[in-house]
């Protein structure tokens, strides 16, 4: 895999592993294998601060059950977790919460495009305190900040039910995706 295209916040793994954990017949979850195919196909891009993230919200062992060999096989790269200082200051006027900041600076040294993620802070980070707005803001994607992120740095935020047709995936779901709507 020459490039990874898609940097997932530990929120959307949390579904995963939400998932795994609910499900006792051990067939993969429609969360699971999103992520395994995205994995697969796109690869994706961490830093050592998101890697941590993953870590607090899923779990040491469910992160480390899979991640060092997708390192090794390139479907997984680290980068350094450079920051960009104006970048960081024009998100912080736009709203973006410090821990969330961190997923856009690593999409952007990355060169991925794609934030995999179901916070609003993604969407439309101001929102957050209209709790009757978030689900609109994020299923619609049409929040000021969305817009600012995709056009001033080519980066599209989505989540599960933007994920399959943003990416092109060649992945039929087998149920909706309930945290959109």
């Amino acid at each position: 895999m020459s490039s990874v295209k898609v940097v997932i916040d530990a929120n959307v793994l949390a579904e995963v592993v939400k998932e795994i954990q609910s499900t006792s017949s051990g067939a993969l979850g429609i969360y699971e294998s999103l992520f395994l195919h995205i994995l697969g196909t796109l690869g994706i891009a961490l830093n050592r601060i998101i890697c941590q993230e993953w870590y607090n919200t899923c779990g040491i062992q469910w992160v480390d059950s899979w991640l060092p060999e997708a390192i090794a096989t390139g479907q997984a790269r680290e980068y350094s977790g450079k920051t960009f200082p104006d970048v960081r200051n024009a998100l912080r006027k736009q709203g973006m919460q410090p821990k969330d900041i961190r997923y856009i600076m690593c999409a952007i040294e990355s060169g991925a495009d794609y934030i995999f993620s179901m916070d609003i802070d993604f969407y439309e980070p101001r929102a957050r305190r209209q709790s009757n707005s978030n689900k609109s803001f994020r299923r619609d994607r049409n929040g000021q900040f969305w817009r600012y992120v995709h056009e001033n740095y080519a980066i599209t935020a989505g989540c599960f039910c933007h994920v399959i047709a943003d990416l092109n995936l060649s992945f039929t779901p087998i149920e909706t995706y309930p945290n959109c709507h």
